[in-house]
């Protein structure tokens, strides 16, 4: 009878390119992934909050598009702030409750 061993489980080999990080600390983020990981964490709620807000989805997706492009703009700032998605909330809030949107055609009926 012939007995095979199985090979050692070996444990997975960390990145090269984390040589001077210790356990439990992440890499730097570059500006445009921080930014991306705050977009993708935080639009989708924003959308549906700025929507209970002014009761209009298109208006609610475009005030959180215009915080965004305007937190990008200003992304070291923003990026220092104890809050960014704070910072983001309250530009889509402004931006939603402006009233120049009164004036605007498709806002004139409630949906």
């Amino acid at each position: 009878m012939v007995t095979t061993q199985s090979p050692e489980p070996t444990a997975p080999q960390e990145p090269s390119d984390d040589a001077g990080l210790t356990a439990g600390q992440t890499p730097a983020l570059t500006p445009a992934q921080a930014f991306d990981a705050l977009y993708a964490f935080c639009a989708p709620a924003l959308v549906r909050q700025t929507y209970l807000l002014t009761g209009r989805r298109e208006l609610a997706r475009e005030s959180v598009e215009r915080a965004f492009q305007l937190a990008w703009q200003r992304w070291p700032e923003v990026a220092r702030d104890r809050d960014p998605a704070g910072w983001v909330r309250a530009v889509a809030y402004d931006c939603a409750l402006s009233p120049w949107h009164r004036f605007r055609p498709r806002y004139r009926s409630p949906e």
